[in-house]
């Protein structure tokens, strides 16, 4: 199905028009008669946005109290508000979610989203919930990865060591994923180097801060989507696996008494 509205001979397209509909001939016929054939927009990675906060409170047992709020529009949102469109369901749906992106061991005590059939605007999640494992012993302290234990991107985009053929890659995107930890009393870190890369068929930004005893840690990815031909393809795989490993720094958290002793 096309998804084509006209206001005084002007077409504007849906946020969430399906992938397969992009670049895509449609007919538009017009509330007062006659019709035109358009091509419906290429997408670009603002089209796809999916944002995500992360709110943590970190236990010297390494469990954390979280809240995690989103905020998608584009292709895969439609997906998100039928997961979502049932109540009775959302807890479940939204512990599925966590525990499958970034945190096995989790434990939703409270979900609310927006209105899942108002496609015209960003959908909305707030989660709340509990995390056991967010961080691992070392030593006399902690260490954490602060956005989760996240799919590899080689594995998701790029699994085959070369190609003969042309693939086709994922629609153009971005994700944003802030998370703020909040370190035990009387706690300290270390914060691993972020890292940063641009390239053909995309961009990723990995960057850390202190902000009094908190953690702010904050990935920015884009990929431009498009068609990536063989003899680019190593490069493209090469940038994912370097995504990879900035992304499996860890953040390594220790008690100031313990800090103070070495």
């Amino acid at each position: 199905m096309k998804f084509v509205f006209v206001v005084n001979d002007i077409q504007e397209w849906s946020g969430e028009l399906p992938g397969d509909d992009r670049g895509a001939e449609v007919l538009v016929v017009e509330p007062a008669g006659g019709s035109k054939f358009y091509r419906t927009p290429d997408a670009t990675p603002s089209d796809n946005l999916d944002e995500t906060r992360i709110s943590a409170k970190l236990l010297p047992d390494g469990s954390a109290a979280m809240q995690v709020t989103g905020s998608a529009r584009g292709a895969w949102t439609a997906e998100l508000r039928r997961i979502f469109e049932s109540a009775d369901e959302r807890q479940a749906r939204a512990q599925e979610q966590l525990a499958r992106a970034a945190f096995p061991n989790v434990k939703v005590t409270a979900v609310a989203v927006s209105d899942p059939h108002d496609i015209e605007k960003p959908f909305e999640t707030r989660i709340t919930a509990t995390a056991t494992g967010f961080a691992n012993p070392k030593g006399a302290g902690l260490q954490f990865g602060p956005f989760g234990h996240r799919q590899s991107f080689v594995e998701a985009y790029a699994q085959l060591s070369k190609r003969s053929l042309p693939q086709r890659l994922p629609l153009a995107q971005r994700t944003v994923i802030e998370s703020q930890i909040e370190l035990p009393p009387g706690w300290t870190a270390t914060m691993p180097e972020g890292a940063r890369e641009a390239g053909p068929q995309g961009a990723y930004e990995i960057a850390y801060t202190r902000e009094a005893a908190k953690i702010v840690a904050r990935l920015t990815l884009t990929l431009n989507g498009g068609v990536l031909q063989p003899p680019d393809y190593a490069a493209f795989r090469a940038f994912l696996g370097r995504l990879d490993d900035a992304l499996q720094r860890r953040v390594e958290a220790t008690p100031l008494a313990q800090t103070a002793a070495r």
